[in-house]
């Protein structure tokens, strides 16, 4: 904890002096702030502040959170919110699965985000994690194909972050945050109301229990195997190496699985009163393309 102390104080110091007086609260979430960590898991960090940020604000603070990231050995996912973006939107396990890590503690009187509402952003928030790993494309052509079908895990390991200068493999995070994602969505979208507890480890148990269709089986060994055995690193024995190949193959029946039902969930959502609702399924469709 010494490595992430440090980056939390590093952090906390650049934005006092960037933003004095303006932030509410440093809040730690994710893995760290619920006891999942693994040594290459991502430190969350969630900054508050007063009032949102202009176009200005945004810049400084990506340069505080680069500089940051820039410094440190370990991978630092930070973002920023507001005080009334808060109030207004609600939180969803922030409340319940958060570390306030320094200044004022206002997650008592954070509302909770509409179950519906979230498993909308959780069906919208796939598509981007798809499109990354695939050098982010213009547009997906349907059904999709393998982020490098040549490759040995058919490119769920190719990316990248550059971490003090220098470009370091994530292994298989990004298999494991596809996987989840898909999963904890469908759940949601499904459940029609809050599962699980903000814990990675919820998503395959949930998963089983609402859905449990064939595809339950798969996310229950990324989690197990690609987080919890090999820590999202790539293993080294070969019948680890063709058991994560096996799993990757599986995986792309699962993206394409869910852009079945995320299709059809965009044509409902563009049926919806709420225009902003309408606008953004509208922008997200015309990011697909069937072959």
């Amino acid at each position: 904890m010494d490595e992430v102390n440090a980056l939390v104080d590093q952090l906390v110091r650049r934005c006092e002096a960037a933003f004095p007086d303006r932030v509410i609260g440093y809040y730690l979430v994710g893995s760290y702030a619920v006891g999942e960590a693994t040594p290459a898991s991502d430190v969350d960090i969630v900054v508050v502040f007063r009032a949102p940020l202009d176009e200005a604000g945004q810049a400084l603070f990506s340069q505080v959170r680069d500089e940051c990231r820039a410094s440190s050995p370990l991978m630092l996912d930070c973002s920023a919110t507001s005080e009334e973006h808060l109030m207004r939107v609600g939180g969803v396990w922030f409340q319940t699965a958060s570390r306030l890590l320094y200044g004022e503690d206002i997650r008592p009187r954070v509302p909770q985000k509409p179950a519906a509402t979230h498993a909308r952003d959780l069906m919208h928030g796939v598509l981007p994690l798809m499109l990354r790993m695939r050098g982010d494309p213009p547009s997906l052509a349907l059904p999709v194909e393998f982020p490098d079908p040549a490759g040995l895990f058919y490119g769920y390991d190719h990316r990248t972050v550059v971490v003090d200068g220098e470009a370091r493999p994530v292994g298989t995070k990004d298999l494991v945050s596809v996987v989840l994602g898909i999963a904890n969505a469908l759940t949601w979208k499904e459940a029609g109301q809050y599962v699980g507890s903000g814990r990675k480890r919820d998503i395959p148990e949930q998963y089983a229990l609402v859905i449990g269709d064939r595809w339950a089986p798969l996310v229950a060994a990324v989690f197990e195997r690609c987080r919890g055995d090999w820590g999202y690193q790539v293993p080294a024995s070969a019948p680890d190496i063709a058991e994560l190949r096996a799993l990757c193959e599986e995986a792309l029946g699962f993206e394409n699985h869910f852009l079945t039902s995320y299709c059809a969930f965009l044509e409902t959502e563009q049926q919806d009163v709420n225009p902003q609702v309408v606008s953004r399924a509208a922008k997200r469709a015309a990011l697909l393309v069937k072959r």
